[in-house]
């Protein structure tokens, strides 16, 4: 099922928001994925009304208890009463315990596997332009809950493989510029294109057009957003602040505390 256009609009603002603070400060997240959006706490003593109606386990305070026989019961169902109205919550985008400086990285292995930029998958210089392409693909992912890349084929084994990996880029989005080869791991390069930046031994595979992969994907506005996220050479996508001012999100008010 599909978020709402009105309430996609507001989170993604928001999360661009996040970016284009971050990347002004010269910070890159390397870590975005569903899990790191968080919802806020509209009302702080919702933890109270959770604290009364879950009763601590005792064996939660035992230091000799085996923790993982200690189940928990989820915040959603009280942060996100059926009574909330949506459009009023604000969502955070937490966990940089993996971020890096722009011009200092702290680890060149970065992102979730199936959400790596291109130019992370082949070993190139890479810099604010990735958390773009992460983001576009994990909202491309919230549209209509599948994920964009599998890395796996049948023909061998259906395992992740990165050659995989680079086909589906390339389905939907594109060949990898010379200019972005050039700049990546060479031996890795040479695995899997060939002197024309072709990929060696292709699996075969049928066209594929974003449009028509991505149910959800209508709208121009919307779709010429996300489009400008996913391209295969980080040069040509938009900054967050680009992005903030594109036609689909021109609506969308934010009243955040």
């Amino acid at each position: 099922m599909s978020v709402p256009n009105p309430i996609m609009q507001r989170f993604t603002k928001q999360l661009f928001l996040a970016l284009d603070y971050a990347h002004q400060s010269g910070v890159i997240h390397t870590d975005i994925q569903p899990r790191n959006i968080m919802v806020q706490l509209t009302d702080f003593s919702i933890i109270d009304d959770y604290l009364r109606e879950t009763p601590a386990d005792p064996a939660a305070l035992d230091p000799t208890s085996d923790s993982s026989t200690i189940v928990s019961q989820p915040l959603r169902d009280f942060y996100i009463p059926e009574s909330s109205d949506l459009m009023t919550l604000n969502i955070a985008l937490c966990d940089w315990g993996s971020a890096s400086w722009s011009h200092n990285h702290l680890t060149e292995v970065i992102q979730p596997v199936l959400l790596r930029a291109p130019e992370v998958i082949i070993g190139a210089p890479w810099c604010p332009p990735a958390d773009i392409w992460n983001l576009g693909t994990v909202l491309l992912e919230v549209l209509d809950a599948v994920r964009m890349f599998d890395g796996r084929a049948a023909q061998t084994g259906g395992v992740y493989k990165i050659k995989h990996h680079i086909e589906e880029m390339v389905a939907l989005f594109g060949p990898f510029p010379a200019r972005l080869l050039a700049q990546g791991n060479q031996k890795l390069v040479a695995e899997y294109f060939d002197e024309r930046g072709k990929i060696r031994d292709p699996i075969p595979r049928p066209k594929a057009l974003l449009e028509n992969w991505i149910e959800s994907l209508t709208g121009d506005d919307k779709r010429e957003l996300l489009k400008s996220m996913v391209k295969i050479d980080p040069d040509d996508r938009k900054t967050a602040k680009q992005l903030l001012v594109e036609p689909w999100l021109q609506h969308v008010s934010l009243d955040i505390q």
